[in-house]
């Protein structure tokens, strides 16, 4: 396994980047937790340095304290005191208390780097069809960090099953206060299971409503100059001076657009939701990144699902869904 996503399973088929291993059957809490190499716990020590003191050395206590694996004794990054660890077992129970034991299914796990990211993706038993053959699946998904960087989050993800896309269904702010909900580590984290679910009925709300949108989307055509105004606004890029990098750019969503798995289909051949679908594969599948020596990725496939669920993949994908609901607004 690469050093950036550390480990990984998923069932019955390599997840979109083709990373992790492959597991079969239906995944509980408990074996999935097994499967994905996230049975270790982590916990909480205080810093300390060692200073000369004459000829003596002796061990002081610093200032805030280190996040460390108890399984290899490796050190995941520093935090302050009134953090604490939210293990990787109550995460996934925590998601079995929300959602309900036989409601979701695990499909995919993971962790980052040393196991400073983790996360957990659970597909819940409802679907859209947009038309007759274009699926979209709903999946729940936590992800969590163990060393101080980022509170537990909670998200919905919608996965087009037909090219694997996925896109994050943010709430907006004025429904939730935040686009993706998130819990600090504190000592009452676990204690937060009702806000989440809340948050969760609110989630589902704004499934309903993508699926509405995505309907409308695929009834609204658009030529080449109405294709070249939504890639401006994606992207930010002027389409009367696209040169050099820029015109790298808009050459591989113009071909995701033409060429993507899905794109021949009624429903997207032509229309903003093929539109919409061009940006979410370039993103997950196209779009260059940067892996160098000290990036800490060691593929174009490990950075691009970072990207696309923690970073500025995520953030592209989600002007895209802006953009294309201000078009059929």
């Amino acid at each position: 396994m690469s050093a950036n996503v550390q480990t990984m399973m998923s069932v019955g088929e390599l997840p979109w980047h083709k990373l992790g291993k492959v597991v079969t059957g239906l995944q509980t809490s408990k074996e999935a937790i097994v499967q994905a190499g996230l049975d270790w716990q982590v916990r909480k020590v205080a810093n300390e340095y060692t200073v000369k003191m004459g000829k003596s050395k002796v061990k002081m206590v610093g200032k805030g304290f280190q996040v460390v694996r108890e399984d290899n004794n490796e050190s995941l990054g520093n935090v302050g005191n009134r953090w604490e660890p939210q293990q990787n077992r109550e995460g996934f129970a925590f998601m079995d208390e929300v959602i309900g034991r036989k409601a979701a299914v695990y499909t995919t796990a993971g962790a980052l780097g040393r196991g400073e990211k983790v996360w957990m993706l659970a597909k819940i038993p409802t679907s859209i069809t947009i038309g007759g053959d274009d699926v979209v699946d709903k999946y729940f998904m936590i992800a969590n960090s163990h060393d101080g960087s980022k509170a537990i989050k909670f998200m919905i993800t919608s996965i087009r099953v037909v090219c694997s896309n996925t896109l994050n269904l943010a709430i907006s702010e004025a429904e939730k206060g935040e686009k993706i909900f998130s819990i600090r580590h504190g000592a009452n984290a676990a204690n937060k299971v009702q806000k989440v679910i809340e948050y969760l009925g609110v989630a589902n709300k704004k499934f309903d409503d993508f699926a509405d949108l995505a309907k409308v989307m695929t009834k609204v055509k658009i030529n080449t100059k109405a294709f070249d105004n939504f890639l401006g606004l994606v992207t930010g890029i002027d389409m009367e001076d696209v040169h050099g990098k820029k015109e790298s750019i808009i050459e591989d969503l113009k071909n995701s657009f033409e060429n993507s798995p899905g794109s021949k289909l009624v429903t997207a051949r032509g229309s903003l939701w093929g539109a919409l679908n061009a940006v979410t594969h370039y993103t997950n599948f196209v779009r260059p990144t940067r892996v160098t020596k000290t990036g800490g990725f060691k593929s174009d496939e490990e950075a691009r699902f970072a990207s696309v669920f923690f970073g500025s993949g995520n953030t592209m994908n989600q002007k895209a869904l802006q953009v294309a609901t201000e078009m059929v607004s």
